[in-house]
């Protein structure tokens, strides 16, 4: 690289791409909570800058993926001082402007301690306040956490049952409407009516903490231990059974640690009726109705607006009953790992290899699986069969897991690469594009943060899907388990699907999430309707969306 190419570079990163690690110095502690997708995993590094006829190493992050690579703002500093480019940065706080960094160009830098004391975590990527050369800028920086929460507010609301209304314990989460029922307080209302219900907090050594409700049983009334009055919450799957049987809705644990509030949705859904709103806080419940929704009429009210895509139809006739931008080209994400089946099975159909045969695994499969977007711990030389790769694959979503199949099928993930793109071709998947085997994202060489993404449209996979249950609908003899076992990882897991607990007739298929794809789903019954769910903006909406498809589907 010519020198004076590489002088434009970093002048060109430091004025205007500004894309840094502003503070990979002064990394924040982690919080106790969970983190929400909106974080990076950052690992340092180092890279070379070739500036003023020499190259110098300074300090860098990657961030999630290689190539992702985000420079140390003061590191470049050091490494530019006294070069035509030097720069000074530095952090300050004054009473009225708080917290910000300031860069000023063409100025030696004040060479300061190093107060790094960090390893790798998860951080977000967000705009710390910036000047550069006394103009604010605002460009993004790994430095702290984002409200992956909701803000949670105590409100009543009524409910109609058995000929009277009845108040109710509720919150509203961050935004008015966005309303979630206390189950405990509901129980309490309905109790003695048509619709009553028993709901219980539980523990036992074996099982840990879990919730129950037993319908068409009587509600015994516990005192409230709610002494809560708003805060941050994460919605979550707090575990739940639902007459014996496991069921995987989000709620809140607010307040009374022995209570969870429900949205209306989701109540419609876990005790199979209609309840329909008649004013603001006021709804109707229908007892003995079971759960219902015209998919037009919901299409008109923007309840599909929420994702980038739906579609329901039959594999076994080929008729689709629904859709709405089926025809759009998407990043797919996990999805991806149904066409990664269908080609291990097409090498199990001809002879190629054998569900019984043992995949010795390589280092790329130890190195994905250490990685952070690795799941099940797996280390080079060991040998599961074929069998239990594509159980990991389909049911915990294993990244590792699709990179062994790929190279004990066509001998590296490029080779399989290319006959997944010939597959697509011969199925005439004409917005469909493969990168690699698992779904995930990845950067190229450039500095421009180009990433790529596996894409399909929703009637390419639609058409995937429905030849896979045409050619091997043996594969939902795997999608359909709730939890699974790895023998030769001695690893457990559940389905990564919801659905396979929340509907007695799902028998699969595929999840899928990235930033960029949102959260995806493929799903069947079986009767062979097919479900396709992709760009929800969270697990809970492409939950509510894919089961409102399956209920409504005929």
């Amino acid at each position: 690289m010519l020198p004076s190419k590489a002088l434009f570079d970093i002048i060109f990163f430091m004025k205007r791409m500004l894309s840094f690690a502003l503070i990979a110095l002064i990394l924040l502690s982690f919080s106790p909570f969970a983190f929400s997708d909106g974080y990076s995993k950052l690992d340092k590094t180092e890279v070379s800058v070739y500036i003023d006829g020499q190259w110098k190493n300074v300090r860098a992050l990657t961030a999630s993926y290689d190539n992702n690579v985000y420079i140390s703002c003061r590191s470049l500093a050091e490494a530019l001082n006294g070069t035509p480019a030097s720069f000074d940065f530095h952090y300050d706080y004054t009473a009225n402007d708080g917290t910000f960094f300031s860069i000023t160009t063409s100025s030696p830098y004040t060479v300061l301690e190093i107060k790094d004391d960090a390893d790798a975590g998860y951080i977000e990527l967000k705009r710390n306040r910036l000047f550069v050369d006394g103009q604010e800028r605002r460009y993004y920086s790994p430095f702290a956490f984002s409200d992956g929460y909701s803000k949670l507010d105590k409100t009543e609301v009524s409910v109609y049952i058995d000929g009277q209304w009845k108040n109710v314990r509720a919150l509203t989460a961050s935004y008015d409407n966005n309303v979630y029922i206390s189950c405990r307080s509901l129980a309490e209302a309905l109790n003695g009516t048509p619709a009553s219900f028993d709901f219980h907090y539980d523990y036992t050594a074996n099982d840990g903490t879990f919730f129950s409700i037993t319908t068409s049983s009587p509600y015994t009334v516990l005192e409230i231990k709610d002494d809560a009055d708003a805060g941050y919450i994460e919605l979550k799957r707090n575990r739940l059974f639902v007459d014996g049987q496991e069921r995987r809705y989000y709620s809140y644990r607010f307040g009374d640690p022995e209570d969870l509030y429900f949205s209306v949705l989701d109540l419609c859904f876990i005790f199979n009726t209609n309840i329909s709103l008649v004013s603001k806080g006021a709804y109707f419940f229908q007892t003995g109705v079971p759960f219902s929704a015209d998919l037009e009429e919901l299409d008109k009210s923007g309840f599909f607006d929420n994702c980038s895509c739906v579609l329901s139809g039959s594999a076994k006739t080929g008729n689709i009953y629904f859709s709405k931008n089926a025809q759009n080209s998407l990043a797919v994400a996990s999805t991806t790992k149904l066409m990664t089946y269908l080609l291990v099975m097409d090498a199990v159909s001809t002879g190629i290899t054998t569900l019984d045969t043992q995949v010795v695994l390589s280092d790329n499969v130890q190195k994905m699986s250490e990685s952070e977007n690795g799941l099940i711990p797996m280390e080079q030389g060991q040998t599961p069969t074929v069998s239990e790769l594509l159980n990991a694959l389909l049911v915990a979503s294993s990244n590792e897991a699709a990179i062994a199949l790929a190279e004990h099928v066509y001998g590296s993930e490029s080779s399989f690469v290319t006959q997944m793109n010939r597959k697509a071709r011969s199925l005439n998947l004409k917005a469909s594009r493969y990168y690699n085997c698992s779904g995930l994202p990845f950067y190229t060489e450039s500095i421009y943060g180009i990433k790529k993404q596996n894409y399909m449209s929703g009637n390419d996979l639609f058409v995937l899907t429905s030849y896979i249950l045409n050619t091997y609908p043996s594969i939902t003899e795997i999608t359909s388990q709730q939890f699974a076992y790895f023998p030769t990882f001695d690893y457990n897991t559940a389905n990564s699907n919801s659905l396979v607990f929340n509907i007695d007739s799902c028998t699969g298929l595929k999840t899928g999430n990235t930033n960029q794809a949102g959260c995806c789903v493929v799903a069947c019954n079986s009767s062979s309707d097919i479900i396709i769910v992709l760009g929800a903006e969270d697990n809970s909406s492409r939950g509510q969306i894919a089961e409102i498809l399956f209920r409504c589907t005929s």
